[in-house]
Formats: structure tokens, C-alpha cells, sequence
């Protein structure tokens, strides 16, 4: 016989989750293809239409490289300017330590 509990103990739950694998370069890869063969009259080959997918796949990635992340030149002038300051403020506050402990003491 089983006493009874105040409180409820919790139990092992599984679930079944199958994870899919997603390529992104393979998917737009496969939407320009057809995008490419929809505007393409039937004359062309598909060695040709391929050729110029790969093509433009790679122009577009060289053009992403070549491009700076704003975000990484904004940290990086923040970065600049702060460090300045304070390498301004500790020559301010070393060449003029002789005020300042004149100033404090009296």
C-alpha cells in the first residue's frame, strides 16, 4: 500500500524530436536554379544555367566579404575615443601631480 504525498515528485519526460538538417547554401542554391531555368528560354542547356548560378552565388559571397560590419567600425572608434580620454587624463594627472597633492592637502 502507498501513502499518500503532499507533494508531487516529477517524472522523466521524453519526447520525440527528429533533428532535420537544414542547408542554407544547398536551398538558395536550389531557388536560384529555378529561378534561373523559369526566366531561361528551353534553348538553353542546363550546364549553362547551373554555370550561372554557381557565378552569381559566388559574386554575391565575395561582395559580402569585402563589405565591413558597421557594428565592428563603431566598437572600434567607441574604443579609440575612450582610450584616449583616458590615456589624455592620465597625462593631465601626472604632469600636473604637483597641484593636484597641493591641492588635496591643504
Amino acid at each position: 500500500m502507498k501513502l499518500p504525498q503532499f507533494s508531487k515528485v516529477n517524472t522523466h519526460r521524453r519526447f520525440d524530436y527528429t533533428p532535420m538538417y537544414y542547408d542554407e547554401r544547398k536551398e538558395k542554391m536550389k531557388k536560384r536554379i529555378e529561378k534561373a531555368e523559369a526566366e531561361k528560354s528551353a534553348k538553353s542547356g542546363d550546364e549553362n544555367v547551373a554555370r550561372e548560378v554557381r557565378m552569381r552565388s559566388a559574386f554575391e559571397q565575395n561582395a559580402k566579404s569585402m563589405h565591413i560590419a558597421p557594428s565592428l567600425s563603431v566598437g572600434f572608434v567607441r574604443g579609440f575615443i575612450i582610450s584616449a580620454i583616458v590615456l589624455y587624463m592620465c597625462y593631465y594627472v601626472f604632469m600636473n601631480i604637483e597641484a593636484i597633492l597641493a591641492y588635496v592637502t591643504n
